[in-house]
């Protein structure tokens, strides 16, 4: 505690020898003393105060806040019990922390250390944005700490803020130069922002690892440094075998240099590291159907369309028995009950259709008759259904329409341009139709898709982002 506020305190209840004996250290007496005077005056909310004060130097954290909340309660815009209280909270993360920062903040905007705490903890509830903004209006505060200024540069980063993200890092590099971290934080930035030399030299002195070599095996695909960035990412995917981007960044590479087979090898490969990986699939699936393999690829487009998680059925309270195929018919029985009330709903038209189809209908059956009538009605219904136009597209394709199952999916794709599952099979009908231009574009497309996903994905999660020490 700053000695103004402990001497206003002291003022305002007369309680010099306590000041004194907290400015030696002796808070054990300075709390008998105080004791004594909240006998008589129990009221007082600056001895509570100055009670919580002591207990915190005394590491006595709960009996402090105790005693802070004691002084607020009686006076609850008392400046320096809210400092205390809050100081105090922030010290052992007790939730009670924010809201006492952000009163500090209200009675002093320009208070840099309330916001350099506030910051650190929006840093670790995850919330770059509040954190960011914090850290801006702690300037000052932070300006010799190399793990706010590190935290700061990453959020902004997270934000999309990679230029505005270059200097403070630059600063945290500077106080703690060995920070692989902060340093991987600056290549990032630097990279984000088209600094892709400045960036490339801090990766090189960094020890590798799976973040640092994807980086850079992307920074030398940028420079058309091929050997490199396939050296580089091979080497990322030893270093990190369960990290999908690099097989994903790797077979891209080969494939946008016509190395095909090269391409479904890494994607294999990763798959064995990685086998639930729905996007590995996507992506080799992708590069079966360009080199004319129709039935490797489906068998992929299937197996990751199968990954992918559904949540849709939580709209009528049966996720729970749709995730479970024995409890299928009993699902089917729900939804059946409920039709007889709505029969026009689509929701539930598009339903019990996914339910007849994970029941297994086969063309020819009734139940899969059904199950087009289902889906029909559904899309009359809501035309925009992008669901439904994609399950009546498979059921197209697998009865043989292959011209109506295209209609379906191209409609799919209007709707919903980013839905790779439609691109799985637009890719598989226009292959099956022999227009083998039309497929090999809709399969680029779909790699463009993963691609762009994967960037946007790695774009979110590469930032190192650290909570600070306690």
């Amino acid at each position: 505690m700053r000695l103004l506020p402990l001497l206003l305190l002291a003022l305002a209840v007369r309680a010099f020898d306590v000041v004194t004996e907290m400015r030696q250290g002796r808070y054990g007496e300075a709390l008998q003393h105080i004791d004594e005077q909240l006998k008589e005056q129990p009221g007082n909310p600056h001895l509570w105060t100055l009670r919580g004060i002591a207990l915190s130097n005394l590491k006595k954290a709960d009996e402090s806040l105790d005693s802070f909340e004691k002084a607020l309660a009686i006076s609850p815009k008392l400046l320096v019990a809210l400092e205390g209280a809050a100081e105090t909270a922030y010290s052992i993360r007790d939730k009670r922390a924010s809201d006492w920062l952000d009163r500090v903040i209200a009675l002093q905007p320009d208070n840099a250390t309330a916001h350099a705490m506030a910051a650190a903890l929006a840093v670790e509830s995850k919330n770059c944005k509040s954190a960011a903004d914090h850290f801006r209006r702690a300037k000052d505060a932070i300006a010799g700490s190399a793990l706010a200024l590190s935290q700061y540069g990453a959020c902004l980063v997270e934000m999309n803020e990679p230029a505005l993200a270059v200097p403070p890092l630059e600063k945290a590099l500077l106080l703690k130069r060995n920070d692989a971290a902060t340093a991987y934080n600056l290549a990032l930035a630097l990279q984000l922002s088209t600094q892709t030399d400045a960036a490339m030299a801090v990766l090189e002195k960094l020890p590798p690892d799976g973040d640092s070599l994807n980086l850079l095996g992307e920074i030398y695909a940028e420079k058309d440094k091929l050997p490199q960035a396939i050296a580089t990412l091979r080497k990322a995917t030893e270093i990190a075998p369960k990290d999908e981007r690099n097989y994903i960044d790797l077979a891209t590479l080969c494939i946008d240099h016509q190395s095909t087979d090269l391409g479904i090898e890494i994607a294999t490969i990763g798959l064995k590291n990685i086998p639930n990986s729905a996007r590995l699939y996507a992506l080799r699936g992708a590069i079966y159907a360009q080199a004319g393999d129709s039935d490797a690829a489906a068998a992929d487009f299937d197996k990751s369309s199968a990954l992918e998680p559904d949540k849709l059925y939580g709209s009528v309270g049966v996720s729970l028995l749709l995730r479970e195929s024995a409890k299928l018919p009993e699902a089917g029985a729900i939804i059946r009950k409920k039709l007889t009330s709505a029969p026009n709903d689509p929701i539930l038209n598009y339903l019990m259709a996914d339910i007849l189809i994970r029941e297994g209908a086969e063309p020819g059956r009734p139940e899969f008759r059904e199950a087009v009538e289902f889906l029909n009605k559904s899309i009359k219904m809501k035309p925009d259904f992008v669901d439904a136009h994609a399950a009546l597209s498979k059921l197209y394709m697998k009865s043989g329409k292959v011209i109506e199952a295209i209609a379906q999916t191209e409609r799919t794709l209007e709707l919903a341009p980013a839905d790779h599952i439609a691109l799985n099979q637009l890719t598989l009908a226009y292959r099956k139709l022999g227009r083998n231009e039309e497929a090999e574009h809709a399969a680029k497309r779909l790699r463009a898709l993963l691609a762009e996903e994967e960037k946007q994905e790695v774009t979110r999660n590469r930032v190192r982002l650290r909570a600070a020490d306690r």
